[in-house]
């Protein structure tokens, strides 16, 4: 198999791999936890696959994510990897989804994800969603301490709007964005794009599938879902030099389908 290229993200310094591994299903959201054993092993092909970035957050589980991907990581697995995580959404009573970005609070969540990893530093620390509540640059200049601290190593955001972007890259370079840009999603081109001008890390394959029923489960081969799977990877390889895939629900399949720096239509 053809090994996955590599690529630099922002101006900082930070290569990883040009397709990533979005962790999140493996534990949260789409059905039950998968047995650990079975996600560890896809973990350690992935890696062997060249697909060394990988993502995940304290909110997937909640934590049982983020434990899972220390227990990958472990004997000497951690070298390989570039790691990403994220914080600023956690459940309240209810089950409600709070967003939070005081210094507090990303700092205790930064500790807090470091724990569970068992890492010493996280490779790219992103703010999951923006607390309107907090200025950006509150939030960034946090996140600055930790980079100076030697906690973090870069830093990123998630569902950002252009302005926002902006403003934290005036406190600290933003090394990378997610966001959902894809076939079905275009309308981040009118300003998040021009905005950031840099190759972003995209973690949209699953949502887009989802929501055009193209990767649901039922009486629909999994052919179909693959061709459809395949068609968002090339169309995402001609505008994107990264993208993060998420293996959901058949991880055995998804190695020959995801994995792979050339899908074959």
């Amino acid at each position: 198999m053809a090994k996955v290229g590599r690529m630099k993200l922002g101006s900082q310094g930070l290569e990883v791999s040009q397709q990533g591994l979005g962790c999140m299903g493996m534990s949260a959201h789409y059905g039950p936890p998968k047995p650990d054993p079975d996600m560890i092993a896809l973990i350690h092909h992935a890696i062997q696959s060249g697909v060394t970035f990988l993502d995940t957050a304290d909110v997937y589980g909640p934590h049982i994510n983020e434990v899972l991907i220390g227990k990958a990581l472990k004997g000497g697995v951690r070298e390989k990897v570039e790691l990403g995580t994220k914080f600023a959404i956690n459940f309240i009573e209810d089950g409600k989804l709070n967003v939070r970005g005081d210094p507090e609070y990303v700092r205790a969540s930064c500790e807090g994800s470091l724990k569970r990893l068992n890492i010493d530093c996280i490779d790219i620390y992103y703010q999951h969603r923006i607390d309107t509540r907090v200025p950006i640059e509150i939030t960034m200049g946090e996140l600055k301490k930790l980079v100076e601290e030697g906690k973090i190593k870069y830093i990123g955001l998630s569902e950002a709007s252009a302005s926002t972007i902006r403003r934290a890259h005036a406190i600290h370079p933003i090394s990378a964005v997610q966001l959902e840009w894809s076939l079905w999603s275009r309308d981040v081109e009118e300003d998040i794009i021009p905005t950031c001008r840099v190759r972003f890390c995209l973690d949209s394959i699953l949502k887009t599938l989802r929501k055009t029923r193209l990767y649901s489960r039922g009486s629909m081969k999994w052919r179909r879902r693959k061709d459809a799977l395949h068609l968002s990877l090339h169309w995402h390889g001609f505008t994107t030099k990264a993208m993060m895939c998420a293996p959901y629900p058949e991880p055995p399949k998804l190695r020959t389908s995801i994995i792979t720096s050339e899908p074959c239509l």
